[in-house]
């Protein structure tokens, strides 16, 4: 049922993504199955905020559960191996159900962002990942950027690898580029099997 609950939306602001979603939210009402669409394949932000200011409490507990750091209490930054715990469970599905586990992976290799490390895999190469980004600006100081790239790269005749690569620096296009030269430099250099 958590699914087919609708959320009103209203826009008040522009959430500030560089990496925009094609087709923005409207205002009316929308599901949480839609929004968890919107927000995995599109990476739109606006969707994220409707379902995280509307459920926080059960995304408090998972990351309780998980031992992540709280989003809810303040923290936003989580290292590599710690966002590397979400992965471990989707893909061994230890967490939800495997159906619901397998489900969730299937979305995120829908996930439309192509520039990070999709860019420095073979065409057809299926993976499931997700972006994200942030930008800091500051009065006296440069703008900073992050953008991040992480999920699990699956192969036809290797056994799949996570990769998360986090960046940060004055400009988006070194960091896309940075992303996807070591997901090439990863995938080049796997062990034959």
């Amino acid at each position: 049922g958590f699914l087919d609950v609708k959320y009103d939306y209203n826009p008040q602001i522009d959430e500030g993504q560089y990496f925009k979603p094609p087709i923005m939210l409207t205002v009316g009402k929308y599901s949480a199955s839609d929004l968890i669409k919107n927000m995995i394949i599109e990476s739109d932000n606006t969707a994220t905020l409707i379902l995280a200011n509307q459920n926080s409490e059960i995304i408090e507990q998972l990351y309780q559960n998980l031992k992540l750091p709280d989003p809810i209490a303040g923290a936003d930054f989580m290292s590599p191996k710690q966002y590397g715990i979400l992965w471990r469970v989707l893909y061994n599905g230890t967490y939800l159900s495997h159906n619901d586990s397998e489900e969730a992976l299937d979305l995120l290799s829908l996930t439309t962002f192509k520039e990070g490390l999709m860019a420095g895999l073979p065409l057809g190469t299926r993976v499931a990942h997700k972006f994200g980004e942030h930008t800091d600006v500051y009065t006296n100081k440069p703008t900073v950027h992050e953008l991040h790239d992480c999920g699990i790269v699956y192969l036809p005749s290797k056994d799949p690898y996570f990769l998360c690569v986090m960046t940060r620096g004055a400009d988006f296009a070194p960091l896309e580029k940075t992303i996807s030269d070591i997901s090439k430099l990863v995938y080049d250099n796997l062990p034959l099997k």
